[in-house]
Formats: structure tokens, sequence, C-alpha cells
């Protein structure tokens, strides 16, 4: 019997958490093509590891959920979806053609990092929005996905979303076999090699190969891939997902863009897909997600809303909710914000003014402490 590889196992069946990432790329790609369309370029969306577009339970997969997310936009968009397995890409082929989206997706058959620069290479003006949820970190290639973002630097618009696992980050840095004096062992070197194209090179050594409990060594790596992220586009964030509120992490949602509003937009998405999952997972059910976002704790949001408009006085709503995601990523929702300024304003501790050009209070409004 051969033996079975992790992407052959990966869509036995949709883990239950793997909601999550599905709820953000669904709920983020419809903003996003939206917003992007009004620069007038075209709009591509690579999946990188893209599957065979349903799972075996008749869950959909990240091409479907990208697929109806994108669709209206009124852009010219083109999706790409890259599969090694050619089982799963004939599956995933079929799947679009009976769902009709191969106007605008298209199946590729492929080793992933060599595909992405095949693909690199006919680039032009587009707008590219690349996607990387890998069955473990095989075929992930940093290298790659940073001559994508380099197109940043060049005011073509770029924006990355990237799922990491943790149980993979442990197993590829062998940390035991290391503490064993096996660093040398070729089995060994293969298995810290692929981490270090997958990460950018051998600095994560540093991190993984101590002491520390594996909790705080896995946020010190998702700490340093976020900055080196950044390096290219500016605005990133990471969601931390698990089984469970007390488990361990299973993956890390990281993303990266080159405008605010990107990062605000994610912070909201992450918040919501983490909570209602955790919750559900908590009340096993019996409870809606409205009674989480009715009884959760806010505390500290209108002292940093005052604070933030103190130091960045006269400055728009959207300007000041921009700052507050920046420095909290997934602590509040936008709706909160918005809550905390009326009760604000109505306390005579914001003024909160109407937009003159619409005489109403929507993003445009200026903010500022009361004086009196």
């Amino acid at each position: 019997m051969a033996t079975q590889t992790t992407e052959d196992t990966f869509f036995e069946g949709k883990r239950p958490w793997s909601v999550v990432k599905d709820q953000v790329i669904g709920a983020y790609i419809k903003p996003f093509t939206r917003k992007v369309a009004v620069l007038g370029h075209p709009i591509l969306i690579i999946d990188a590891f893209a599957g065979p577009g349903v799972f075996e339970d008749g869950k959909p997969g990240s091409p479907l959920i990208i697929c109806n997310a994108a669709s209206g936009v009124k852009a010219l968009w083109q999706a790409v979806f890259i599969n090694q397995n050619k089982e799963h890409h004939e599956r995933l082929q079929s799947i679009l053609r009976k769902g009709g989206w191969l106007t605008h997706a298209s199946p590729l058959l492929g080793e992933s990092r060599t595909t992405l620069q095949t693909k690199l290479e006919s680039l032009t003006n587009e707008t590219v929005f690349l996607y990387l949820d890998p069955f473990g970190l095989k075929g992930f290639d940093f290298g790659i996905v940073s001559k994508y973002l380099e197109r940043a630097k060049s005011e073509h618009r770029t924006e990355v979303v990237i799922n990491m696992s943790m149980p993979t980050l442990h197993r590829l840095a062998t940390v035991q076999a290391i503490m064993d004096g096996k660093r040398d062992d070729p089995q060994i070197d293969a298995l810290n090699r692929t981490l270090s194209n997958a990460l950018g090179g051998r600095w994560w050594q540093e991190i993984m190969w101590t002491k520390e409990e594996p909790h705080i060594k896995e946020k010190a790596v998702m700490e340093y891939f976020m900055r080196q992220l950044s390096d290219y586009l500016p605005y990133t964030g990471y969601c931390p997902v698990r089984e469970s509120a007390d488990a361990a992490v299973k993956y890390y949602i990281t993303f990266a863009s080159a405008h605010p509003d990107a990062q605000a937009i994610m912070s909201d998405e992450m918040l919501k897909a983490y909570e209602k999952y955790i919750f559900g997972v908590k009340t096993g059910g019996q409870q809606s997600f409205l009674d989480w976002k009715a009884g959760r704790d806010l505390a500290g949001l209108e002292q940093t809303i005052i604070q933030t408009v103190q130091n960045n006085p006269n400055q728009s709503r959207q300007a000041i909710w921009l700052l507050i995601v920046r420095d909290n990523f997934m602590k509040w929702l936008r709706e909160d914000y918005h809550d905390a300024l009326k009760r604000l304003a109505d306390q005579n501790k914001l003024v909160y003014r109407v937009d003159p050009k619409t005489g109403r209070r929507n993003q445009h409004s200026i903010l500022s402490l009361a004086t009196n």
C-alpha cells in the first residue's frame, strides 16, 4: 500500500478549526476585489496550493470560496489554482467546469514553486492577491514569494495571505534531534533546509533550537516572519487558530498589504472568524455569536480612543481607527469603535463632528477632545 502524503490526507475532511481560515479568506476577498477594482488594472488571485475544490465530506475548499467571493466585482478578474497532485487538479477542473467558473478560473497542474515563478514572469500591471495554504510547508518558498512582494515597490498592488502550520514548524525544526547531536544527519539537514526555504533564511534556528516553551518559540518565529513581510508591505497582522480556547495553536493566518484599510478589514474579519469559532466550541453551539458580541469585555477601548485622539487631534474617524488597529490588532471590532465614539460624544468627552458634505457622521467626521 502506498504511503499517504500530507496532501493526500489534507482533503479527506475539513478540520473543524479550518472554518476560521475559510471565513477570513472569503470575507476578505470580497472587499479587496471591490476596492482594487477602482485602480483599473486586471485582478489576479493565485491560490498556490488549491486542492480538489471540495473536501471528501462535501465542504467547499478555497477555490470555490474565492470564486464566490470575487464574483460580481465590476472588474476584469482571474483566479489561478495550482495543484501538484494530478487527481486533485482533474477533480478541481471538473468542479470549476460544472460551476461555470472556467471563464474566470484557470486550474494549473504543476509544482507550486515552479508554477509561481512562471506566472510571475508573465505579469504586467495586474493587481495580485497571493494565497498560500501549503500542506505542511514543502513547496512553499519565501524566495519566490518575496519576488511577488517586490512588485509593490514598483507600485503594482500586491497582497499576500499565508497560513503557517505550527506542528509542521516543530517537525521541520527537529529540535530533539539537534539536542541529540544529529545536526549533520542528511535527513535532519533536509528537513531544516525545507524550513529555511519557507521562512526565508536560517534565522529561525536561534529561536527554535532553545529550551523555551513551544508556544513562546512559535510566537517569536511569527513575529520575525511578519517583520520580513513588512520589509515589502508595511501593513501586516496574524491570527492564531486553535482547536479550542486553551489548546495549542494549529496554525497562524498571516497577511501583508500596502494599504492601511486592508489591516483594518483583516483585523475585523480575523477577530470575528476566530471568536465565532472559539465561542461556538466553548458553548457547544448553544449560544449564538450575537451572545458573544453582547457579553464581551470592551475595557480600555474608550480610553484608547481618547488617548489616540489626544495624540492625533483633528483627524478623521477612519484615520483614528486605522491608528488604533495598527497598535491593537484583533482586539476590537469596527462596530465597537463606532459605538464607543457615540458614547463618548454623548458624555461630552469627545467632539464627533458631522461631515459637512453630507451633514452626517461618517468616516470623514473629524474627532477632537471636548474642552469642557
